[in-house]
């Protein structure tokens, strides 16, 4: 039983190692999508700014009269890079739910395991003997204050008696 708990919470702990990875790779390509999409924002905004300042009137084939060319220009088709952001984004918040669930399995695991080594012989034993030794020391400390208030008596050989 115990290798099999030590199985577990090692393998438990690989788990929590690898969604920590995938979170930092995810966290990378979040960042890099975010500075992304500011540079294609910055792009779109200088076009804008440069469609304005360049705005001609161009005469109209049919009619021969100017036309006004629109100061806004259509918006550029950034659907693909939001989608690729939202993507990352929504398996980054997966990724954490998951890095949760394995520290919750791992707490439980080291749990189990701490409550199974106090079920074992060897750890009750082990406290037996603790409770033994504690029991003989407070013992000796009485028996020693005992003995130092006490008097003490010589023998006839010079030898100190407690």
């Amino acid at each position: 039983m115990k290798g099999a708990g030590r199985l577990c919470s090692t393998w438990l702990e690989e788990e929590k190692e690898k969604m920590k990875d995938r979170v930092r790779l995810l966290e990378v390509k979040a960042r890099e999508a975010l500075e992304e999409k500011g540079k294609l924002k910055s792009r779109l905004e200088e076009t804008e700014s440069a469609l304005a300042k360049s705005k001609t009137e161009i005469p109209d084939s049919k009619s021969n009269k100017p036309t006004k060319v629109p100061a806004e220009p259509k918006a550029l088709s950034s659907d693909k890079k939001s989608g690729d952001f939202e993507a990352i984004n929504s398996e980054l918040v997966k990724t954490k739910h998951q890095l949760l669930a394995v520290k919750a399995k791992l707490e439980e695991a080291e749990k189990e395991l701490d409550k199974k080594l106090g079920e074992t012989a060897q750890f009750t034993n082990l406290k037996k003997m603790l409770t033994k030794k504690n029991e003989q020391l407070k013992d000796l400390r009485t028996r020693l204050k005992k003995s130092v208030s006490s008097p003490v008596t010589r023998h006839h050989t010079n030898k100190i008696v407690l």
